[in-house]
C-alpha cells in the first residue's frame, strides 16, 4: 500500500504532539477512510517542522480525510498550525537496509533520474564500491522511496551520524563520476531533510 508524506508546520510542537498523541479525532478519521499513521519525523533544524508518514490506499482517501469538515476545523486552529498540511507526495517503500536504534538521524536524499532502470542497474553494478564508501562515512540506507506519480523520482532515507557525513560521501569522486552520468541524473542529489522519529 502506498505511504504519503504530509508536511505540517506548526505554530506550537508541543500542543500539536498533545493533540496528536490523544489522536482520537484523528483515528476516527483514519478508520473511516482506510488510513494508517506510520510514522512522525520531526525535523532537526526547524521543531515546528514534523513529516506524518500514512498508509493509505490512494491519494483520494488521504485527500478525503484531510477535507472533512472536522479535520479542516482542526488544521485551522492556528495555536497549532501555521498552515494546513498538505502531502509533499506519494511513495513505494522498499527496504533496502535495517534502521539502528538510537539516537541516529535520519537524511532524506532526493533524486531526480533521466532513467529509472539505468539508475537501477548502476545501483546493482557497483553496490560492492557503494558499500564500501558509505561505510567509511557511517552511512547506512535503510528504505528507498519511489514516487507513486514519477517513476524516475526516488528518495532514499539514510541515516548518518549527522550531515557532515551525507555531505563527505556525496562529495566522494565516485560519488561525483556517477552524478556526472546525465543518461542516469537530471541533476546531482540533494539532501532534503534532515529527521529524527518522534514517539506517538
Amino acid at each position: 500500500m502506498p505511504i504519503f508524506h504530509l508536511d505540517h508546520r506548526l505554530a506550537d510542537f508541543d500542543k500539536w504532539l498533545g493533540v496528536f498523541r490523544d489522536g482520537s479525532l484523528r483515528k476516527e478519521r483514519e478508520a473511516e477512510f482506510g488510513v494508517a499513521t506510520r510514522r512522525v519525523v520531526r525535523d532537526a533544524n526547524d521543531p515546528n517542522h514534523v513529516i506524518v508518514i500514512m498508509e493509505a490506499p490512494s491519494r483520494d482517501a488521504i485527500d478525503n480525510m484531510a477535507n472533512h469538515p472536522q479535520v479542516q476545523e482542526r488544521f485551522a486552529d492556528t495555536s497549532i498550525f501555521t498552515e494546513p498540511p498538505k502531502v509533499i507526495a506519494g511513495y513505494e517503500g522498499t527496504d533496502i537496509g535495517t534502521m539502528s536504534e538510537g539516537d541516529v538521524s535520519a537524511f532524506f536524499l532526493d533524486q531526480q533520474l533521466v532513467d529509472y532502470d539505468k539508475w537501477s542497474e548502476m545501483r546493482s553494478g557497483n553496490e560492492a564500491e557503494r558499500n564500501e564508501v558509505m561505510q567509511k562515512h557511517g552511512v547506512n540506507p535503510v528504505r528507498l522511496l519511489h514516487d507513486i506519480d514519477n517513476r524516475n523520482h526516488v528518495v532514499v532515507v539514510m541515516q548518518a551520524p549527522n550531515r557532515a557525513a551525507m555531505e563527505n560521501m556525496l562529495a566522494e569522486p565516485t560519488a561525483q563520476a556517477n552524478f556526472a552520468n546525465k543518461e542516469v541524473f537530471a541533476r546531482t542529489p540533494e539532501i532534503t531533510g534532515q529527521f529524527s522519529g518522534v514517539d506517538v
